[in-house]
């Protein structure tokens, strides 16, 4: 699959797609290259987040939650962590 490399929505879609697809180290670099695209999007920080906790990588996965509720403090869907 091609794409535009600088694409956020291309790389956070891709991230996505491999979750559903359980290829999980996959999405979490696809997340990886989303948020060096745009750093303060808590969507992506939030999906990484939830491929971590997956992959059983729970400390990385605290860290990706505390960034989500620093970037935008109302989203409290991981309080339950």
């Amino acid at each position: 699959m091609k794409f535009k490399p600088d694409c956020y929505e291309a790389w956070f879609n891709r991230g996505v797609a491999l979750k559903n697809l359980n290829q999980l180290e996959a999405a979490v670099a696809s997340y990886d290259r989303a948020i060096e695209l745009q750093p303060n999007d808590h969507k992506a920080w939030n999906n990484r987040g939830s491929v971590l906790l997956n992959l059983g990588r729970f400390e990385d996965a605290i860290v990706n939650y505390k960034k989500v509720l620093e970037l935008n403090p109302k989203d409290d869907r991981n309080s339950r962590i």
